[in-house]
């Protein structure tokens, strides 16, 4: 356990678990042979070698006479899995962060979808360029916006490059444009209901 939680400097909660299994073990000891706490500490107890003199700490014999220590949590070295570039940034767990109010995006802020990738619109500038004010397919003379002659899925191509050349659209009045839109859902319904009766 003292393994797992060793990342994120636990050392309070390590040096509160090693005294209560101290405190376990020296009851157990002195119930089972029955003996004081005073008697347990002297027949059980020795001198560890150390820093500062070393520690008194429970310790048995072996069969080959080395002396096994009772291990303490405390001892467990703590490991950080944070990267070079994070360490000046603030620990979540051990440091008081500042908490930010997340601002709600504006409209200018939001996305508009493919509009905002810039090879498109230069092509858009092109195409409509190209058509000189006049719907390319019922010849109207009137507002103009770009659409593509051929939809593909964009999974396997580059957003900006997916049917984004000029050749590959045109420029259309509002009502052509409509009529389009209104022609691929119902190819795409009727694609949808022959799906479901097969």
């Amino acid at each position: 356990m003292a393994t797992y939680y060793r990342a994120v400097n636990p050392f309070a909660a390590f040096q509160e678990l090693d005294r209560y299994v101290w405190l376990r073990l020296s009851k157990w000891l002195q119930k089972k042979y029955r003996l004081s706490s005073k008697q347990v500490r002297r027949r059980f107890m020795h001198r560890q070698k150390g820093p500062r003199g070393g520690t008194t700490e429970f310790a048995v014999q072996d069969i080959d006479g080395r002396w096994r220590w009772r291990y303490r949590t405390t001892q467990t070295p703590l490991i950080y899995y944070r990267p070079s570039f994070k360490k000046s940034w603030p620990h979540p767990y051990l440091e008081k962060v500042k908490v930010e109010h997340y601002q709600l995006p504006t409209l200018k802020r939001l996305w508009h979808g493919y509009r905002e990738a810039p090879t498109y619109e230069a092509n858009r500038r092109e195409v409509l360029k190209r058509a000189q004010g006049v719907c390319e397919r019922c010849g109207a003379a009137t507002k103009l916006t770009a659409h593509h002659k051929h939809r593909v899925h964009r999974g396997r191509r580059k957003l900006e490059h997916a049917d984004n050349r000029p050749e590959m659209m045109e420029a259309l009045c509002r009502s052509c444009q409509e009529k389009e839109h209104r022609a691929e859902v119902i190819s795409r319904n009727k694609m949808r209901s022959r799906s479901e009766k097969s």
